[in-house]
Order: C-alpha cells, then structure tokens, then sequence
C-alpha cells in the first residue's frame, strides 16, 4: 500500500540536521525526495562522527528515504538541471543562510518562475528577516539563546543543555507542519505559497509552562523550577534506585496517595487542588520520599503503573532499544545500505490504518542516484558524461 504522501515530488538542497529530517520525514510519508548536494563534497553532516564503512551513522539517521544526486549550483548547467526538477516537484525545502539561495538564483521567486504552485520551504537560524537574520546558529546555540537551557537541569544547578539536538527535531517537524498545511491550501486553491521557519522560532515552542509562569509573575524560571509548579514530580528514591513519577492531575493524586498507604493526604482539604499542593510542597515531598524508598523501583512501578499513576523507570539507550514495546512498535529498523551494511535506523512514529508509511529508502551515498535522477528528466548518458567531466556533477 502507497502512503500519504504517494506522488509528492520534494526537492531537497538541505545540509546538517533540521533540513534534511523535515525531508526525511516526508520521505517516511511516501514522497519522492531528492537530496541535491555539492559534487565532491555533500552535505556537511557526511562528515560527522560515527563513521561506519566511511559513511556518517550521524547523516544516515537524518537522510533516508531519498535518493541523492550532485549538482554545482554555481554552474549553469547545474541550476538548469535544478530548474528540470523543478518543474514537476512540490515542494523545495533549503536551509542556507538568508540571502544565499537569492545569490545563487534558486530562491522562491526564481524557482515560483518555473513551477508557480510550488510550497517553498526555508528554514534557518533566526528566520528571513529581523536583526538576527544573518547571524549562523547550530542546536546549541538556539538551547541557550531560545531559553531551554535556562529552566533545563537540577534544582540551584547551572543552566544545561538537553542532551539531543531537540531544537533541530523541532524544527523539521515545525517545517513539515507548514509544508502539509501549504499543500492542503494548494489542493483548495491551487496556488502554492512560501514557508519560513527558523531554530529561533521553534525554540520557543516547549515553553509553553514556563512561559505561563514568566508572564504570570514576571521573573523568569530557573533550573528544575517545573517540579514547585508540579507536586509531585520529578526524579524519586525507591530503595534500590531512582525512577520518575508525576501526579499530573488532582484525579491522579488521590490514586497516588491510596497506592501508597497515604489515605489521609488523599483526603486532606490543604491537598485537592494541584495550585494548593505546591504551596505545601515542603509538608507533601518528605512523605511521598519516606514511602517510596519502602520498596524497589521496579515494584512501585508496576503497583503505581496498575493504579493508573504514571511512572517508569530511567532507561539508558540499550535498555529502550531492547525494550519489548520498542520491538513491538517497530521503533527499530534494519536497511541495507551499500557500503555501510546492515545498518538501524529509527523507526516511523506514526502508524497508519490505510496508507503506512515505511523506509524504503537507505540513507543515499553521495551522488549515488545522480545518472537515474538525469534519465528520468530526459537526459541522456552521454549526457551525464560530458556533465560529469565539466563538474557540474
């Protein structure tokens, strides 16, 4: 069965992360993505560690599902060669730096030229426009400056960074978010329309709590502050170990409080509301501490698990890759890549009841569909040789 996005052309001219994951994804969705690099050198992520077989693990986890072919923009025959693909795609998505692909003669008003009803993607540091508009920005740097890092670690720790590039995930599926809306506005009206998004923009998203308590109060949080908006939450002593617990709601407390002997909390008036339990945070805490460190992890777990209050332990990567719902979700997949081998990947988040999405694709080597790609828009192969011996791929 075909998925979502069956007959969905996507051009993508993407490097590092954020880019080519939003690609990725609607790869996943069945669209036909072609990954556009420099000849010679590629994308800049095919250099990141690990390297396996002299491919990047790192490239290969954001660049499934599509196929690759080199083109030196610089070049004429190179951007004619983009305008070919072009005609017949949906969507264009690219992350350079504002300004860029307007000196390279391939931004929106040149490639609206070709194929008016495109949906053009930008993505970017700070967005199109602003004062910050030129500045580069990796993950990092958008984790301290978006406010993440501000509110991320222990209580009266130092601000610390998530330990994965959230704002590069974030960022794709904000970008895919307005691809698939502007491609539903196209099938309505049939014109397509230019997106742009920023790591800027998308770092704001998750702040959602703190937010509210910034602009309830006007002093801004600090690290592991969510736990006095939350009681209880956070990380907790059984007596073997540490695992995670959170009452998320007034329903859920009272499940909590009979789950662990604590009756008279659960009936306790100071208690019923989530805003009165963190005023008495300090009274509530050292019960729930003393209680839970009268069993082991695993079994307070599974009796809060049945109770209906969540709760799980903290896994490290081996123990949630091997674990029996990671298995049965199908989070973990094996391809075939031709020079990495055997290669696992993640898997697709979302099923689909009608039209499944799948992994069809390896990651692709660089330049490795370049000839197919040039057959398929008319080009010849002795074409492709005199193109080949001039650079332009």
């Amino acid at each position: 069965m075909a998925g979502p996005l069956e007959g969905i052309r996507v051009i993508d001219i993407t490097k590092t992360i954020a880019g080519p994951y939003s690609a990725s994804l609607l790869g996943d969705m069945g669209a036909d993505v072609t990954k556009v690099e420099p000849p010679g050198t590629g994308d800049d992520f095919r250099y990141a560690a690990p390297i396996v077989e002299g491919e990047s693990y790192y490239f290969m986890m954001a660049n499934r599902n599509k196929k690759s072919i080199t083109l030196n923009l610089k070049n004429e025959k190179g951007k004619k060669i983009l305008f070919d693909l072009v005609k017949d795609a949906d969507v264009f998505i690219e992350s350079y730096r504002p300004g860029t692909v307007k000196r390279l003669g391939v931004d929106y008003k040149a490639i609206k030229e070709v194929n008016p009803q495109i949906v053009y993607c930008s993505i970017s540091g700070f967005g199109q426009d602003g004062p910050l508009r030129d500045r580069a920005a990796y993950d990092l740097v958008l984790q301290s400056m978006g406010g993440i890092m501000s509110v991320t670690g222990s209580p009266g720790g130092p601000p610390t960074p998530v330990g994965v590039p959230i704002i590069d995930v974030l960022t794709a599926l904000i970008a895919v978010y307005g691809i698939l809306s502007s491609l539903v506005f196209r099938e309505r009206t049939g014109k397509g329309q230019y997106v742009d998004t920023s790591l800027f923009e998308a770092s704001m998203v998750p702040l959602m709590q703190m937010a509210a308590v910034y602009f309830n109060t006007g002093v801004p949080p600090k690290p592991g502050q969510k736990q006095e908006y939350l009681v209880p939450y956070g990380v907790f002593n059984a007596k073997d170990g540490q695992f995670v617990l959170e009452a998320g709601n007034d329903a859920t407390w009272k499940r909590l409080c009979h789950a662990l002997a604590l009756d008279d909390m659960a009936d306790d008036p100071r208690f019923q509301k989530n805003y009165d339990r963190a005023k008495y945070r300090q009274e509530i805490l050292p019960r729930i501490e003393g209680a839970l460190r009268t069993r082991e992890a695993e079994e307070w777990i599974e009796i809060l698990g049945d109770a209906g209050v969540p709760a799980g332990p903290i896994y490290n990567l081996d123990q949630i890759f091997k674990h029996p719902q990671t298995v049965h979700r199908k989070m973990i997949v094996e391809v075939d890549h031709p020079k990495a081998g055997r290669t696992k990947l993640i898997g697709i988040p979302t099923k689909f009841s009608e039209t499944p999405a799948e992994i069809s694709l390896p990651p692709p080597m660089l330049g490795q569909h370049t000839e197919e790609i040039l057959q398929r828009i008319g080009y010849t192969a002795e074409q492709f040789k005199e193109l080949k011996n001039e650079g332009v791929v």
